[in-house]
Parts: structure tokens; C-alpha cells; sequence
């Protein structure tokens, strides 16, 4: 593999794992969301 090949795969995939973190960020956001709403509900 050509070193700009090399680096051409590199910064996919650094893209890769950027966008997959900022999908579990929003995913773990969601559950805190709805894990505050039933501690609201429960105390009701």
C-alpha cells in the first residue's frame, strides 16, 4: 500500500469512529432524557 493510500484509509476511518461516537453520544443523551423523565414521574 502507497503511503498516501495509507494515509487516505486512516482518515476515513478516523472519521469512522468520529461519526460513531457522536451517534452513541446522542443515544446515551436519549436514555439520560428518559431516565429523567420517569425519576419525575415516580416522584409525583
Amino acid at each position: 500500500l502507497a503511503l498516501k493510500d495509507h494515509l487516505r484509509i486512516q482518515r476515513t476511518l478516523q472519521a469512522t469512529v468520529k461519526a460513531g461516537s457522536e451517534i452513541i453520544e446522542k443515544e446515551q443523551n436519549k436514555v439520560a432524557t428518559i431516565k429523567r423523565s420517569e425519576t419525575r414521574l415516580q416522584v409525583q
